[in-house]
């Protein structure tokens, strides 16, 4: 019988990428990486840029827009990048804030309520389809850290007029020049201390996670740790003591989730400087909480939501409902996330926020009990975020609130394992040309002994 002979067949290789298309898979990382930078730094210009059908689009927007549409050109029409299990809670917020708005005329507020939501989805699709991406937001993360920080902490090394102060237990709001004596708190890149406080609170973490990913931050850990240094010491700065006290309980938690030998010696020391600084603070007495404070804040805040329990007052309003109702009251919020919300936006909104937090929470600290060091952190920075907008409402400010929905998009994508890279086919035999099947020709008598290559199917003969 005649030996048919094979046709030798080339291992298949992936087509490779074009130059565009290399290009714009990293374009959705660069947005996500220079808005949280912009955080931060407040780099990017509010003014307009382009106008389509009465929606204001400035260059955050414009960045928004064009990192979704590169994930569309790379990823295709597809929605698993996008899956991140929370769609039910924000669609529940987007509609009370819309329905609001429409009743209050407030839709400024509601686009960057928008803007926000898209920004945590554009996040959460860069991890999910780049895991790799992680990291390097963390490391993004990081410098936005710094720059905030190491701001604050020269404003007190230097003495500089922030406007906030603090005399004794009293704390002194002023213009001019502060009395003899006064104590400078920090504001940072920001316009007040408890902001800045609360801004550190979700960095702070993201700073830590920069720590644990990779190789390399093993290499870098001294100047890991004196960023997060001047990170908690910028905190002490701010003189908040809502943020003091909850810093030492989320390093605490963070210990207590962390597999230290001896993490239960650790918990004692912090409870322990817990109770020190509880102690020192407790010597103002009442003179630090004199005046208009929160307690009468919050109690009018209910009887505005009792008058107003469905619509609200409309986003971005409550500031003034308040003072219309108290002339005492002179903040735009409820210093309370939640109450604020729940006013300004109805019931529903209330129970979107409420939905949303156990959420991420709860998704953070079974990825930490399941040993995931990534999630441990994550967890710290949603339980600081919100443990600290009972008392505070900084994502008043735009530029936290941002903050706010890159780090929860990068906690929500942490436990979501990433789409696998397609894997190359097997190729196809060539089809024969005729009826019989080929036949092996046997090797001829002066060949040499078989050697085995290094798959063991297959023969090789000399």
């Amino acid at each position: 019988m005649t030996a048919t002979t094979y046709n030798n067949h080339a291992t298949p290789r992936l087509a490779e990428p074009s130059a565009a298309r290399r290009v714009a898979e990293q374009i959705p990382l660069a947005v996500v990486a220079v808005l949280l930078l912009s955080t931060a730094a407040d780099i990017l210009p509010n003014d307009s840029l382009i106008s389509v059908w009465q929606i204001d689009f400035n260059l955050a927007r414009i960045l928004i827009v064009l990192g979704f549409a590169a994930l569309l050109w790379t990823e295709g029409r597809r929605l698993e990048p996008f899956r991140a299990g929370t769609a039910l809670p924000l669609l529940l917020l987007l509609v009370a804030g819309l329905v609001s708005s429409h009743r209050w005329g407030t839709y400024p507020r509601y686009r960057f309520l928008v803007e926000g939501i898209a920004a945590f989805y554009l996040t959460f699709a860069v991890i999910r389809t780049r895991y790799e991406s992680r990291d390097a937001l963390a490391g993004v993360g990081l410098v936005a850290l710094a720059v905030a920080s190491l701001v604050a902490v020269a404003q007190v090394s230097q003495g500089e007029l922030t406007g906030f102060y603090r005399h004794g237990c009293v704390p002194v709001t002023s213009s001019g020049a502060p009395p003899r004596g006064s104590i400078t708190r920090a504001v940072g890149t920001f316009t007040n201390p408890n902001i800045l406080a609360g801004y550190l609170m979700l960095m702070l973490p993201i700073g830590g996670l920069a720590a644990t990913v990779g190789r390399r931050a093993r290499v870098a850990w001294p100047a890991l740790a004196i960023t997060l240094g001047f990170g908690y010491l910028a905190v002490i700065f701010t003189y908040s003591r809502a943020a003091v006290l909850l810093s030492i309980a989320l390093l605490g938690l963070g210990v207590g989730l962390s597999m230290a030998t001896r993490r239960r010696y650790l918990i004692l020391v912090g409870l322990a400087a817990a109770i020190a600084v509880s102690f020192l603070f407790s010597t103002c007495g009442s003179d630090a909480t004199a005046g208009f404070g929160r307690g009468q804040e919050w109690r009018m805040t209910l009887e505005v939501i009792r008058d107003n329990p469905i619509y609200g007052v409309g986003l971005g309003r409550l500031g003034t409902v308040l003072h219309h109702r108290n002339a005492l009251s002179t903040a735009r919020h409820a210093h309370n996330l939640f109450l604020n919300w729940w006013a300004e936006a109805g019931t529903g909104a209330l129970i979107a926020w409420l939905w949303l937090a156990i959420l991420l929470i709860r998704r953070a600290y079974k990825g930490a009990r399941a040993g995931d060091r990534a999630a441990v952190w994550g967890l710290m920075a949603m339980v600081g975020f919100f443990g600290y907008s009972l008392v505070d409402h900084p994502a008043n400010i735009d530029r936290v609130a941002l903050a706010f929905w890159i780090v929860a998009g990068i906690v929500a994508a942490t436990t979501v394992p990433a789409r696998p890279p397609p894997l190359a086919e097997p190729p196809l035999a060539e089809p024969y040309h005729d009826d019989h099947p080929p036949t092996l020709v046997p090797p001829p008598a002066h060949a040499g002994v078989a050697r085995r290559r290094s798959s063991p199917s297959e023969l090789d003969f000399d």
